[in-house]
């Protein structure tokens, strides 16, 4: 929102060959409600997951598909997990001036920021005791809390690195 103003978009994660929104963000006049489900086939979502890359309708690959089909978005591109789209970000509405290719390609830096995040977290879910991320409900179990500051108050005493600890 901050980089290029957007005033709405949300995010799509997979669910087998829909997406699902997962978060929204609406600074309209008034704010209008966002599809629960994505078809991953279908429209500007479809295109993007079809050519794995960012797809704006400024794209000519867009100019077949109806505007009534574009589902109103004007801008969408893949999260990635590995080598699978695992979310969609769906931009809807965005101030005329951004529309352009140079405020369009601002958009790749975070996606592949994003994509970056969710693919570390994958790994780490995977290669850590089962005890130390709860997947259900996207929070770290309180055990690795506990643990967490100990291991990390060492390694700023081993290092001589200044440490503050906040305790909510």
């Amino acid at each position: 929102q901050a980089d290029l103003n957007v005033t709405r978009a949300a995010v799509y994660r997979r669910d087998n060959a829909e997406f699902v929104l997962a978060a929204t963000l609406d600074r309209g006049v008034v704010p209008a409600s966002f599809e629960e489900r994505l078809d991953a086939e279908a429209g500007l979502v479809g295109m993007a997951v079809r050519l794995q890359r960012r797809i704006s309708v400024l794209d000519p690959e867009v100019e077949p598909i109806p505007p009534a089909d574009r589902g109103g978005a004007v801008l969408c591109g893949p999260i990635w997990e590995g080598k699978r789209i695992e979310a969609i970000v769906v931009i809807h509405d965005l101030p005329l001036l951004e529309l352009s290719p140079s405020g369009l390609s601002r958009v790749d830096p975070l996606l592949g920021w994003a994509s970056e995040v969710r693919s570390r977290l994958a790994r780490l879910t995977e290669q850590s005791d089962p005890d130390y991320f709860d997947r259900r409900i996207g929070v770290y179990r309180f055990s690795y809390l506990l643990e967490t500051p100990h291991r990390e108050i060492g390694r700023a005493q081993r290092h001589g690195l200044p440490l503050r600890v906040l305790r909510v």
